[in-house]
């Protein structure tokens, strides 16, 4: 998610291609949605690949095989080679998207709320953010530069509508213990909550992670030694 109030979210994600002997890849800009700073890489060897960026009646007219929509956009990558009988084709897609209905402030919170259809998804906060709610069940990381990640696996054959809400808030602080008592942050924590009426998830909360520290054991107390009185013969 880049800068709060800008509507814009940069992807990241890998397409893949079955049909043997394609040289293309097609890969439809969603509805709604303006498509930008689009780049195509091979992940095999990690080198940019030549892509178009088209209409649906650009395609339809270049003689692509298919039914587009006149009024959408389409990436048309090319494959580094042939997909092979019983193999497939992949790329790597970055490019970022615009849409005030997915991602918009609201008060002191930001929304995120988009359908997604693929089996594992990504969403990074913006820096200085904190989650607040999410619907999906998930696993929240900090990412090197400090940033939150919140990290899901949608198993089903359909999209998930998945809502997002973080907040601008100041980290927790544990400088009042020492420093020798703290070991390295915590870096995941789990969004997990009651399944809802009907097996399906209503909603999950989290609470931001904070800096572990190593807990040392008590000393334990010293041995008390009972006297033992001993008789003593006039």
């Amino acid at each position: 998610m880049l800068e709060p109030g800008s509507a814009q979210f940069a992807i990241t994600y890998y397409v893949t291609e079955r049909r043997p002997g394609s040289l293309v890849l097609l890969n439809q800009t969603r509805s709604g949605s303006a498509g930008s700073d689009i780049a195509v890489f091979d992940p095999r060897t990690g080198k940019p690949l030549k892509f178009d960026y088209l209409s649906g009646d650009e395609l339809t007219n270049a003689g692509t095989p298919g039914r587009f929509d006149p009024a959408e956009h389409y990436i048309r990558a090319h494959l580094p080679r042939p997909v092979p009988d019983g193999g497939e084709g992949r790329v790597k897609i970055l490019k970022t998207y615009k849409d005030e209905r997915a991602y918009f402030v609201e008060g002191e919170d930001i929304i995120f709320k988009r359908s997604l259809g693929i089996a594992r998804n990504a969403i990074v906060l913006p820096k200085g953010y904190r989650l607040v709610t999410s619907n999906v069940a998930g696993q929240v990381f900090t990412i090197p530069d400090g940033r939150l990640k919140i990290s899901f696996e949608h198993a089903h054959g359909y999209a998930a509508d998945v809502t997002i809400r973080a907040r601008n808030r100041p980290r927790f602080s544990l400088d009042r213990f020492n420093q020798s008592d703290r070991s390295t942050s915590a870096r995941c924590c789990t969004i997990s909550a009651t399944p809802g009426r009907y097996g399906s998830p209503e909603n999950f909360s989290c609470s931001p992670p904070v800096t572990a520290r190593r807990l040392r054991s008590p000393q334990a107390p010293p041995t008390s030694l009972s006297r033992t009185s001993t008789a003593r013969g006039r």
